[in-house]
């Protein structure tokens, strides 16, 4: 009787823990980055984005979130702050790419650092 009572024990209290700790994805993305980014990473929120790389711009840190061009259409580029507030998009299908949020981007962005990559 002792050894039922041990595996309803194992099947009613450990089996789902087990079940929860193996479906958590550690999730590779650069020291520093924002939390509200990371939280984007974790829960699956950026679709399409094959790369997230960081910027210095106009005295600001920023955020690029790269599309994946293989899988989506657009192709365009979000470029958020660090409390993730979109500043513009760039790209896509009109081929945006001086959006008035964003002058001159590509001209005043420098020291990229990739965060993170799918």
């Amino acid at each position: 009787m002792a050894s039922t009572k041990n595996w309803r024990y194992l099947i009613t209290f450990l089996l789902p823990w087990l079940i929860v700790a193996s479906s958590c994805q550690k999730v590779d993305v650069e020291k520093g980055t924002p939390g509200c980014i990371k939280k984007k990473i974790r829960k699956g929120e950026i679709r399409c984005v094959s790369e997230i790389k960081r910027y210095t711009y106009h005295g600001q840190t920023v955020y690029v979130f790269m599309d994946n061009a293989h899988n989506c259409d657009d192709a365009s580029m979000m470029i958020m702050d660090e409390k993730c507030k979109v500043l513009c998009v760039l790209g896509g299908i009109a081929g945006v790419f001086n959006d008035p949020g964003c002058p001159n981007f590509w001209q005043d962005a420098h020291d990229p650092v990739t965060v993170w990559t799918e």
